[in-house]
């Protein structure tokens, strides 16, 4: 079945001696991602980097390419590093850094990562140089970037999917607002470190719109992703001064309260437009939880 999402990019940046398994991890909780919450923030996320992403151009240098090919291009940065800084490119002191110090001047989201899992010391003269300038550069960007660690596999995947999570909410915000807000760095004051992944997650019962491939019929797709069984679920749609907008689906008076919706279920309804229909309302979800407290979730939906 499909369904509308917006795509956001992702830069994988480090140097080259991030262990191959720390960026399949990376790749996994991507995926993981993807498949268990795009539909529910209408969000789906498409990692890039520099080896796959960018096409060389005669004459031109290459990070210059990769700068106007993908980072530019890119809506968030997810920086790794373990030991080094890199190697440095004309104007910076290496080309993860120059791809840092781009997207943070475009006013886009950064993450950086640092890679404290064990390994074996490094005591070269060139290693030690390189510690000190990764150590100087992470000092001078750590007021404009989110800044973390990991000491293991699960904790990376952790971290990145909080991440996920959370910059989630900031675009499909940005989305329906149809705009983009100039207030970049919300990863900078996140807070993620010390949280649960599973708790950024918001929870709810989320209303969205899904067309069949087939018969090209639109209908409401209700999904919760509660924990317990919610009761008395109704809802409707209503425009943005908060009335009831009917037009948008002539077929929802008829819609019913459901009793008793179960953790992880879902709801379908069937939409009928007419030629005056909007395309475009808000869906108020209210529910009761096992103790009887009432809860709402709110978001827009589309037809067109």
């Amino acid at each position: 079945m499909s369904y509308g999402s917006l795509v956001v990019q992702i830069l994988i940046s480090s140097p080259s001696d991030l262990p191959q398994e720390h960026r399949d991890t990376i790749a996994r909780t991507i995926r993981r991602w993807n498949n268990q919450h795009s539909r529910f923030y209408g969000i789906h996320y498409s990692p890039t980097d520099s080896s796959e992403g960018g096409a060389p151009l005669f004459g031109e240098y290459a990070q210059d390419v990769v700068n106007k090919q993908i980072v530019d291009d890119s809506d968030m940065v997810l920086a790794i590093f373990t030991d080094r800084l890199g190697t440095p490119t004309p104007d910076h002191k290496s080309g993860t850094a120059e791809e840092i110090e781009r997207a943070l001047s475009q006013k886009k989201e950064v993450a950086v990562l640092q890679n404290d899992c064990h390994r074996a010391p490094q005591r070269s003269t060139e290693a030690m140089k390189q510690a000190e300038a990764l150590g100087s550069f992470i000092t001078s960007i750590r007021p404009r970037a989110f800044i973390s660690s990991y000491e293991s596999g699960g904790r990376l995947a952790e971290i990145v999917e909080q991440l996920l999570s959370t910059l989630a909410r900031k675009f499909r915000t940005e989305s329906d607002a149809g705009l983009k807000t100039d207030d970049a760095g919300i990863l900078a004051n996140a807070g993620l470190v010390a949280s649960s992944a599973d708790d950024e997650i918001e929870r709810g019962i989320w209303p969205r719109i899904e067309v069949n491939a087939g018969n090209k019929k639109w209908k409401l797709v209700l999904e919760s992703n509660l924990r317990y069984s919610a009761k008395n679920v109704s809802v409707k749609y209503v425009d943005s001064d908060g009335g009831l907008e009917e037009l948008f689906d002539l077929m929802s008076h008829r819609y019913k309260p459901i009793a008793s919706l179960p953790p992880n279920g879902k709801m379908e309804f069937p939409i009928l437009q007419a030629a005056q229909s909007p395309s475009m309302a808000q869906c108020v979800v209210d529910w009761e939880d096992p103790d009887g407290e009432g809860h709402t979730t709110v978001s827009t939906v589309r037809t067109h």
